[in-house]
């Protein structure tokens, strides 16, 4: 579990589409362990009432950055890179990453398409974007409501340096 990993809270955000969704699924290896709940009351991490969070500030900001840092070798983002030199990238999270490379497919683009799937929008795997902008001249943000990734992708190009075209709700508003 990332948040005992790390002591930092995680939250798992609901959009439209994941409620509506359904689909096939996978499991791992099913462990016949029982795990005991178990409540300590005095788990500071956990409860930041405002003393505790001015008195742990930096606690949590280390925290975070520790967060951070990990994000791009976690298994929930994942960069394809296409070979050769691919003119567009592709960077899909949550239900619109299924959209995405169903498009991609259908496109017969797989190979031609440098595809980012991000299971983390924050923090983003900084790292797998800024490799993504490196080796595309054309990205796509695919994303569900506000453009929070597209946003973010774009600050991310413009502290690289990097000129490169990111689009997103200009393409695709829905």
């Amino acid at each position: 579990m990332l948040s005992e990993r790390f002591k930092h809270i995680f939250m798992l955000r609901s959009v439209t589409r994941v409620g509506h969704a359904r689909g096939d699924l996978t499991l791992g290896p099913i462990t016949s362990e029982r795990r005991q709940g178990q409540f300590e009351k005095n788990r500071d991490w956990l409860v930041l009432t405002p003393a505790t969070a001015r008195r742990d500030r930096r606690a949590m900001i280390d925290r975070f950055e520790a967060v951070k840092d990990s994000v791009d070798s976690l298994s929930y983002n994942d960069l394809k890179v296409a070979t050769g030199s691919a003119d567009i990238g592709i960077i899909a999270c949550g239900l619109s990453n299924g959209y995405a490379l169903e498009a991609v497919k259908w496109l017969d683009m797989e190979a031609k398409v440098s595809f980012l799937k991000i299971g983390t929008p924050w923090p983003l795997p900084e790292r797998l974007i800024r490799e993504l902008l490196a080796s595309s001249r054309n990205i796509i943000v695919v994303e569900e409501l506000e453009p929070f990734v597209e946003t973010h992708v774009k600050a991310i190009a413009l502290d690289a340096g990097l000129s490169v075209r990111v689009h997103g709700k200009d393409v695709l508003p829905g």
